[in-house]
C-alpha cells in the first residue's frame, strides 16, 4: 500500500511540472491516472514488483497526457506535454510506438473504427512494465487483446465520444453489432479472467459493459421500449384534445368521441416514430441511440400501429367522411414534416398546426363554425410554434448539416428574444376566450410572461426558465377545459 501512495504522489510531482496544462487540468490529469494505474495493475505480475509499479504508474501517466494532447480542449496538439514525458521511457522500440501513433491520432490517420490504437497501446504497455505473464503472450495475440480491450473502452466512452465527436467504434451503426458481439466473447475468455484476477477494476468493468450490452441493440426491443418511442404522453394530449374539441357541441355519439380520440392517440405516435425513424442517424449526435440501434424493429412496429390507426379510421368513416378525411390529412402532414426540415419555418408551423388540430374534431364533424373551437385551436398552435423553436435552440449543435432552423438563421440570443414577445399572442387569445375562467388564466399568463422576459433580457441563455410560462400556461389551459 506504501507503494502505491508513494508512486501516487509521483504522479501528481511529475503532473504538476507540465507548465503547458491549466492547474485545474493537472488534478484532472491526477485522478485520470490513479484510475488508469489501478487498470494497468492487471498488466503487472501478482508479485507487484516495485519497477513494474513506477512503469504501470509511467504508462498511466503517458495514457492520461496522450488523451490531453490529442483531444481536451486546452491540450497541445504539436504533444508538447506528452514528448518530453515519452523521453521517461528507456526502451526506443516503445517510443517509437507511442510516437508514431500519436503522430497517427493528431493527423486522423487512423482506421475508421480506431481499433488499432488498442492494439498498439497495449503492446506499448507490455514493453514498459515488462511482466513476465503478459511477455508469454505472442504479438499477435496482443494486437487481438488490444483491440478488443479497445472496444471494451469504447463501449463505456460511447455517450461522452458521441458527445464530443471523438473516434469510436461503435458510432459505424453498420458494424456495431460485430463489435458488441466480439465484446461479449472477449469478456469470457481466460486473458479477461487473468485481468480480472490480478485487479478488481475489471470486474467492475465487466459489470457496466454487461449492462451496456443488456440494453443495446445485442437484443431485441422490448414493446415497452417501442411503445415508448411513440411518447404515449403527446398521444394522450392529442385524444384529450380531440374530446375537448367534441365538447363544444352537445349530443355528439360517444363511439364517435372515443374512436377519434383513439386515431388521434395513433397518429400521433405514429408521427414521432416515423420522425425519429429518420432522424436516426442524425440523434446519435444527441446520444438518442435506439432508433438507429433498433432500425428495422422499429419500423415494423410503425407499421402495424400504423395499420391499427388506419383501422380505427374505417368505422369513423362510416359516421362521418369528413371527419376521417381531416384525421387522414392531418396525419399525412405530420408524416411530410420528416421531409421538411429545410424549409424554416414551414417545419415549426406543420408541428404547430397538428398539434393544435384534435380541437377543430367537433367542428369538422358538425361543420359549423365554433369560435370558441378556434380560440382553442389557435392557443395550442401558437403555443406549440414556441415550444418547437425552443427545441431548436437546445439543438443547435447538432442540426447544422441536416436541418435550417430560425437559431441557426438569426442566432440563439436573437430567436430567445423573438420566441418570449411572441408568447403574447397564445396569452392574448386566452384573454379574449369567451370563459371566465380562461381570461383570468390569460391575464396571469401576461402578467408571467412579462416577468419572465425581463429574466430572459437580464440572463438571455437561461431559456428553461424563461419558457415557464408556456408549459404552465399548457397544462393549466387543458385542465379549465376539461372541468368548465
Amino acid at each position: 500500500m506504501k507503494t502505491h501512495i508513494r508512486l501516487a504522489f509521483w504522479a501528481l510531482q511529475v503532473l504538476w511540472g507540465l507548465k503547458g496544462t491549466w492547474p485545474a487540468d493537472r488534478l484532472r490529469l491526477w485522478k485520470k491516472s490513479i484510475n488508469l494505474y489501478l487498470a494497468f495493475l492487471a498488466f503487472t505480475d501478482p508479485e507487484r514488483p516495485c519497477d513494474q509499479l513506477r512503469n504501470a504508474m509511467l504508462c498511466a501517466i503517458l495514457s492520461a497526457v496522450y488523451d490531453y494532447d490529442t483531444d481536451w480542449t486546452f491540450g497541445n496538439r504539436q504533444g508538447d506535454n506528452f514528448f518530453p514525458l515519452l523521453k521517461r521511457i528507456k526502451l526506443k522500440e516503445a517510443r517509437t510506438l507511442a510516437t508514431n501513433l500519436f503522430n497517427r491520432d493528431n493527423n486522423r490517420n487512423i482506421s475508421a473504427d480506431g481499433l488499432e490504437r488498442g492494439s498498439i497501446a497495449l503492446r506499448f504497455y507490455v514493453l514498459v512494465i515488462n511482466s513476465v505473464w503478459m511477455s508469454s503472450y505472442t504479438p499477435k495475440q496482443i494486437r487481438s487483446f488490444g483491440r478488443k480491450l479497445q472496444i471494451i473502452d469504447d463501449i463505456l466512452d460511447r455517450e461522452g465520444d458521441l458527445a464530443a465527436g471523438d473516434t469510436n467504434c461503435l458510432l459505424f451503426n453498420d458494424r456495431t453489432q460485430e463489435f458488441l458481439t466480439e465484446a461479449a466473447e472477449f469478456l469470457k475468455s481466460d486473458f479477461f479472467g487473468r485481468l480480472k484476477r490480478n485487479s478488481q477494476v475489471y470486474a467492475i468493468l465487466e459489470g457496466k459493459v454487461r449492462k451496456t450490452l443488456r440494453n443495446s441493440g445485442m437484443r431485441p426491443a422490448t414493446l415497452k421500449q417501442l411503445f415508448a418511442t411513440g411518447r404515449p404522453k403527446n398521444g394522450l394530449y392529442a385524444s384529450v384534445l380531440s374530446f375537448i374539441g367534441f365538447g363544444f357541441y352537445e349530443g355528439t355519439p360517444w363511439h364517435i368521441v372515443l374512436l377519434t380520440g383513439i386515431a388521434f392517440a395513433g397518429l400521433t405516435m405514429s408521427i414521432m416514430i416515423f420522425n425519429d425513424w429518420v432522424d436516426r442517424e442524425n440523434d446519435r449526435k444527441k446520444r438518442k441511440m435506439f432508433a438507429s440501434e433498433h432500425s428495422q424493429e422499429l419500423m415494423r412496429y410503425w407499421q402495424r400501429l400504423s395499420c391499427l390507426t388506419t383501422l380505427v379510421l374505417v368505422p369513423i368513416a362510416y359516421w362521418s367522411i369528413p371527419l376521417t378525411l381531416y384525421i387522414t390529412l392531418i396525419w399525412t402532414i405530420g408524416i411530410m414534416y420528416s421531409y421538411a426540415r429545410q424549409r424554416h419555418p414551414l417545419n415549426n408551423i406543420i408541428v404547430a398546426l397538428c398539434s393544435g388540430s384534435p380541437a377543430l374534431c367537433g367542428m369538422i364533424y358538425y361543420g359549423e363554425i365554433s369560435r370558441v373551437a378556434l380560440y382553442t385551436f389557435g392557443i395550442y398552435a401558437l403555443l406549440i410554434f414556441v415550444r418547437e423553436i425552443h427545441k431548436d435552440i437546445q439543438d443547435i449543435k447538432v442540426d447544422p448539416e441536416y436541418k435550417r432552423t430560425m437559431p441557426l438563421n438569426i442566432g440563439t440570443a436573437r430567436t430567445i428574444m423573438f420566441t418570449t414577445v411572441f408568447l403574447y399572442a397564445p396569452a392574448l387569445l386566452l384573454v379574449l376566450y369567451p370563459n371566465p375562467w380562461i381570461t383570468w388564466l390569460g391575464v396571469i399568463a401576461l402578467g408571467f410572461i412579462t416577468f419572465q422576459q425581463s429574466f430572459v433580457f437580464l440572463h438571455p441563455y437561461r431559456i428553461g426558465r424563461a419558457f415557464l410560462a408556456m408549459r404552465l400556461t399548457q397544462v393549466g389551459l387543458l385542465v379549465l377545459l376539461l372541468v368548465t
